[in-house]
Protein backbone atom coordinates (compact mmCIF):
# COMPACT_ATOMS: atom_id res chain seq x y z
CA UNK A 1 0.00 0.00 0.00
CA UNK A 2 1.25 3.10 -0.65
CA UNK A 3 0.51 6.59 1.21
CA UNK A 4 2.45 10.23 1.65
CA UNK A 5 3.63 10.03 -1.83
CA UNK A 6 6.99 8.33 -1.36
CA UNK A 7 5.99 5.35 2.01
CA UNK A 8 5.11 1.86 0.98
CA UNK A 9 3.33 -0.13 3.59
CA UNK A 10 3.68 -3.57 4.20
CA UNK A 11 0.81 -5.60 4.96
CA UNK A 12 0.80 -7.29 8.81
CA UNK A 13 -0.46 -11.02 8.89
CA UNK A 14 0.47 -11.66 12.65
CA UNK A 15 -1.01 -8.71 14.43
CA UNK A 16 -0.91 -8.58 18.19
CA UNK A 17 -4.41 -9.23 20.13
CA UNK A 18 -3.48 -5.71 22.28
CA UNK A 19 -1.16 -2.86 20.78
CA UNK A 20 -1.04 0.50 22.14
CA UNK A 21 -1.36 3.84 21.14
CA UNK A 22 0.40 7.06 22.88
CA UNK A 23 -1.15 10.46 23.05
CA UNK A 24 -1.52 13.69 25.40
CA UNK A 25 -4.48 13.49 27.96
CA UNK A 26 -5.26 17.19 26.26
CA UNK A 27 -7.43 14.88 23.39
CA UNK A 28 -9.40 12.53 26.00
CA UNK A 29 -12.25 14.22 26.15
CA UNK A 30 -12.43 13.78 22.44
CA UNK A 31 -11.54 10.35 22.34
CA UNK A 32 -14.19 9.16 24.92
CA UNK A 33 -17.20 10.53 22.47
CA UNK A 34 -15.73 10.13 18.75
CA UNK A 35 -13.17 7.39 19.27
CA UNK A 36 -9.07 7.99 17.57
CA UNK A 37 -10.10 9.67 14.51
CA UNK A 38 -7.64 9.21 11.20
CA UNK A 39 -7.88 12.83 9.89
CA UNK A 40 -7.38 14.20 13.30
CA UNK A 41 -4.53 16.93 12.50
CA UNK A 42 -1.68 15.28 14.58
CA UNK A 43 1.45 17.55 15.76
CA UNK A 44 4.31 15.96 14.37
CA UNK A 45 3.15 15.33 11.15
CA UNK A 46 2.94 18.10 8.21
CA UNK A 47 -0.06 17.32 5.88
CA UNK A 48 -3.58 18.86 7.34
CA UNK A 49 -5.51 15.40 6.72
CA UNK A 50 -3.20 12.15 8.08
CA UNK A 51 -4.92 8.91 7.57
CA UNK A 52 -2.26 7.06 10.05
CA UNK A 53 -3.06 6.57 13.88
CA UNK A 54 0.01 4.84 14.59
CA UNK A 55 0.23 1.82 17.10
CA UNK A 56 2.63 -0.01 18.78
CA UNK A 57 3.41 -3.53 20.19
CA UNK A 58 5.39 -2.21 23.25
CA UNK A 59 3.64 -0.39 26.13
CA UNK A 60 6.89 1.71 26.78
CA UNK A 61 7.20 3.11 22.92
CA UNK A 62 3.77 4.32 23.37
CA UNK A 63 4.18 6.39 26.68
CA UNK A 64 7.29 7.69 25.10
CA UNK A 65 5.38 9.04 21.90
CA UNK A 66 2.35 10.54 24.61
CA UNK A 67 5.53 12.10 26.32
CA UNK A 68 6.58 13.78 23.13
CA UNK A 69 3.21 14.68 21.99
CA UNK A 70 2.43 16.50 25.58
CA UNK A 71 6.34 17.90 25.30
CA UNK A 72 5.21 19.76 21.77
CA UNK A 73 2.05 20.48 23.02
CA UNK A 74 4.04 23.02 25.32
CA UNK A 75 4.79 24.93 22.48
CA UNK A 76 1.65 25.56 20.83
CA UNK A 77 -0.55 28.92 21.19
CA UNK A 78 -3.90 28.79 22.45
CA UNK A 79 -4.82 29.63 18.34
CA UNK A 80 -2.89 26.65 17.41
CA UNK A 81 -4.43 24.79 20.62
CA UNK A 82 -7.93 25.20 19.17
CA UNK A 83 -6.92 24.29 15.20
CA UNK A 84 -5.81 20.74 16.98
CA UNK A 85 -9.04 20.35 18.80
CA UNK A 86 -7.66 21.24 22.43
CA UNK A 87 -9.58 22.97 24.84
CA UNK A 88 -7.64 22.87 27.71
CA UNK A 89 -3.41 21.68 27.56
CA UNK A 90 -2.93 19.00 29.83
CA UNK A 91 0.25 18.32 31.55
CA UNK A 92 0.39 13.77 31.49
CA UNK A 93 0.49 11.50 28.36
CA UNK A 94 -2.55 9.09 27.71
CA UNK A 95 -1.61 5.66 27.26
CA UNK A 96 -4.57 3.94 24.95
CA UNK A 97 -4.71 -0.02 24.79
CA UNK A 98 -6.50 -1.32 21.77
CA UNK A 99 -8.40 -4.65 20.74
CA UNK A 100 -6.81 -5.30 17.63
CA UNK A 101 -9.70 -7.61 17.19
CA UNK A 102 -12.25 -4.92 16.92
CA UNK A 103 -10.54 -3.24 13.61
CA UNK A 104 -10.56 -4.29 10.23
CA UNK A 105 -7.66 -6.11 10.04
CA UNK A 106 -7.10 -5.42 6.04
CA UNK A 107 -6.32 -1.72 7.09
CA UNK A 108 -3.24 -2.97 9.47
CA UNK A 109 0.33 -1.74 8.15
CA UNK A 110 3.98 -2.40 9.13
CA UNK A 111 5.09 0.99 9.81
CA UNK A 112 7.70 1.89 7.29
CA UNK A 113 10.01 3.56 9.55
CA UNK A 114 10.09 0.85 12.01
CA UNK A 115 13.75 0.61 11.58
CA UNK A 116 14.72 -1.00 15.07
CA UNK A 117 11.75 -4.14 14.13
CA UNK A 118 9.88 -3.07 17.58
CA UNK A 119 6.40 -3.90 16.72
CA UNK A 120 5.22 -0.38 15.33
CA UNK A 121 2.06 -0.38 13.28
CA UNK A 122 -0.47 2.06 11.05
CA UNK A 123 -4.05 1.91 11.10
CA UNK A 124 -6.16 3.22 8.50
CA UNK A 125 -9.42 4.12 9.61
CA UNK A 126 -11.32 5.01 12.72
CA UNK A 127 -10.62 3.25 16.18
CA UNK A 128 -14.23 2.92 17.78
CA UNK A 129 -14.52 3.82 21.31
CA UNK A 130 -15.28 0.08 22.25
CA UNK A 131 -11.92 -1.04 20.82
CA UNK A 132 -9.64 1.02 23.71
CA UNK A 133 -9.56 -1.11 26.47
CA UNK A 134 -7.66 0.31 29.24
CA UNK A 135 -6.11 4.05 29.68
CA UNK A 136 -3.16 5.44 31.84
CA UNK A 137 -1.47 8.41 32.42
CA UNK A 138 2.11 9.74 33.22
CA UNK A 139 4.04 12.48 32.46
CA UNK A 140 7.50 13.74 32.25
CA UNK A 141 8.62 14.57 35.94
CA UNK A 142 7.97 11.06 36.49
CA UNK A 143 10.74 9.98 34.38
CA UNK A 144 14.32 9.28 34.83
CA UNK A 145 16.77 11.23 33.34
CA UNK A 146 17.48 9.21 30.13
CA UNK A 147 13.89 9.14 28.77
CA UNK A 148 14.29 13.19 29.34
CA UNK A 149 17.24 13.15 27.57
CA UNK A 150 15.69 11.53 24.85
CA UNK A 151 12.54 13.42 24.71
CA UNK A 152 14.95 16.63 24.28
CA UNK A 153 17.18 15.43 21.85
CA UNK A 154 14.03 13.88 19.39
CA UNK A 155 12.30 17.40 19.96
CA UNK A 156 15.08 19.13 18.66
CA UNK A 157 16.09 16.45 15.84
CA UNK A 158 12.39 16.87 14.90
CA UNK A 159 13.42 21.10 14.45
CA UNK A 160 15.74 20.25 12.07
CA UNK A 161 14.51 18.40 9.82
CA UNK A 162 11.07 20.41 9.64
CA UNK A 163 13.47 23.34 9.15
CA UNK A 164 15.76 21.14 6.86
CA UNK A 165 18.84 22.57 8.67
CA UNK A 166 21.22 20.28 9.64
CA UNK A 167 23.05 22.39 11.89
CA UNK A 168 20.42 21.69 14.34
CA UNK A 169 20.49 18.23 13.79
CA UNK A 170 24.30 18.55 14.41
CA UNK A 171 23.86 20.57 17.27
CA UNK A 172 20.93 17.94 19.06
CA UNK A 173 23.63 15.18 18.78
CA UNK A 174 26.66 17.40 20.20
CA UNK A 175 24.71 18.32 23.24
CA UNK A 176 23.08 14.52 23.50
CA UNK A 177 26.86 13.15 23.56
CA UNK A 178 27.88 15.82 26.28
CA UNK A 179 25.01 15.09 28.47
CA UNK A 180 25.11 11.50 28.39
CA UNK A 181 28.80 11.75 29.63
CA UNK A 182 27.95 13.83 32.19
CA UNK A 183 24.71 11.14 33.16
CA UNK A 184 27.67 8.34 33.23
CA UNK A 185 29.89 10.16 35.20
CA UNK A 186 27.45 10.56 37.57
CA UNK A 187 26.37 7.08 37.46
CA UNK A 188 22.84 7.81 36.44
CA UNK A 189 23.44 5.52 33.29
CA UNK A 190 25.95 3.40 31.73
CA UNK A 191 27.58 3.92 27.94
CA UNK A 192 26.35 1.05 25.19
CA UNK A 193 29.04 1.69 23.08
CA UNK A 194 32.59 1.44 23.32
CA UNK A 195 33.45 5.22 22.22
CA UNK A 196 31.99 8.16 20.99
CA UNK A 197 32.75 7.35 17.41
CA UNK A 198 30.95 4.51 17.61
CA UNK A 199 28.03 6.19 19.48
CA UNK A 200 28.04 8.86 16.12
CA UNK A 201 28.60 6.29 13.82
CA UNK A 202 25.23 4.75 15.01
CA UNK A 203 23.89 7.70 15.16
CA UNK A 204 24.45 8.29 11.33
CA UNK A 205 23.06 4.92 10.40
CA UNK A 206 19.90 5.45 11.66
CA UNK A 207 19.79 8.79 10.35
CA UNK A 208 20.48 7.44 7.04
CA UNK A 209 18.10 4.86 7.15
CA UNK A 210 15.23 6.64 8.59
CA UNK A 211 16.04 9.21 5.88
CA UNK A 212 15.99 6.87 2.79
CA UNK A 213 12.25 6.33 3.99
CA UNK A 214 11.00 9.54 4.34
CA UNK A 215 12.91 11.71 2.02
CA UNK A 216 14.31 9.24 0.02
CA UNK A 217 17.84 10.21 1.13
CA UNK A 218 17.51 14.02 0.18
CA UNK A 219 18.48 15.42 3.44
CA UNK A 220 21.22 12.94 5.24
CA UNK A 221 24.03 13.92 2.93
CA UNK A 222 23.65 17.76 4.22
CA UNK A 223 23.56 16.06 8.10
CA UNK A 224 27.01 14.44 7.16
CA UNK A 225 28.54 17.01 5.88
CA UNK A 226 27.99 18.86 8.94
CA UNK A 227 29.11 16.23 11.23
CA UNK A 228 32.43 16.41 9.31
CA UNK A 229 32.47 19.98 8.77
CA UNK A 230 32.64 20.01 12.55
CA UNK A 231 34.88 16.93 13.26
CA UNK A 232 33.02 14.72 14.73
CA UNK A 233 34.88 11.38 15.08
CA UNK A 234 33.18 8.76 12.78
CA UNK A 235 33.86 5.26 13.12
CA UNK A 236 32.90 4.99 8.73
CA UNK A 237 32.58 7.40 7.23
CA UNK A 238 33.02 5.46 3.65
CA UNK A 239 29.89 3.35 4.49
CA UNK A 240 28.31 6.39 4.88
CA UNK A 241 29.43 9.00 2.27
CA UNK A 242 27.84 6.45 -0.46
CA UNK A 243 24.72 7.95 0.63
CA UNK A 244 25.40 11.64 0.21
CA UNK A 245 26.78 11.43 -2.88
Amino acid sequence: MKNEGHMEYEKAYEIPIRLHHGTSLSRWKTIQTEGLLMNQKKLYREKEEDPRIFLTADEQNALYYGLKTVEMEKKLTELELKKYGIKKRKKDALILEIDTTRLDQKHIFLDSEDIGKQGWYVYFGNIPRDAIITRSVSNINLQGPVMKLRLETDMKMNEGHVKEDPRIVADALESQILKINKLVSEGKTTLIYDSVQEFIQAFLVKQMEYDQISTKGKFFPHILKEVLHRGLPVTNVKELEKYSK
